[in-house]
């Protein structure tokens, strides 16, 4: 089943002390695709500010097949990545672990797991490089029409710059 959607989008992103935080949890988890935060770290007192803060209404297409979910979108200037595209999926046995990929202008696969880190790519077209997503929230309720929300706050990771804290909301509705 494929149909059109419409999404809003909500992402606040937040500035962190990057090289120390990437140290700390790199220490932890060396090498390893996946892992976990230490038991002392709390993200909330390393907020900074808020560096970021967008809404974005788009059409969408959302996808189902088999137990395979998909929403695809057109990223636009407003996100700073015009001409990708961004898709999230998940399996609907575990909605709980979500994929996003873009591709077009910028590549990147991320993987969010809520309380794992994992080594993910991103190719900026001069260079890929290795960056780290680590995954605070996943609050995956689409229905079986694929309406609903997602919400997703995790960390990613770039040694020797700073980290950035995201908190994203994606509203799927009926195009209208």
């Amino acid at each position: 089943m494929k149909k059109k959607v419409k999404l809003k989008i909500f992402s606040r992103q937040y500035d962190l002390a990057g090289e120390m935080l990437f140290d700390m949890i790199s220490e932890q988890v060396e090498g390893a695709s996946g892992g976990t935060l230490p038991s002392d770290f709390d993200e909330n007192t390393v907020v900074q500010n808020a560096s970021e803060t967008f809404e974005l209404m788009t059409e969408a297409t959302y996808e189902r097949m088999g137990d395979r979910i998909s929403l695809s979108y057109a990223e636009t200037e407003l996100t700073g990545m015009d001409g990708a595209v961004t898709t999230l999926s998940y399996d609907r046995k575990n909605p709980a672990i979500l994929s996003m990929m873009r591709g077009g202008s910028y590549y990147t696969v991320l993987v969010f797991e809520e309380g794992r880190r994992h080594i993910c790519a991103y190719n900026t077209g001069v260079m890929p490089f290795e960056l780290c997503v680590q995954t605070f929230k996943v609050k995956n309720e689409l229905n079986e029409e694929g309406y609903g929300h997602i919400i997703l706050d995790y960390l990613v990771e770039i040694k020797g710059a700073k980290a950035q804290r995201t908190k994203f909301r994606i509203n799927v509705s009926p195009l209208k």
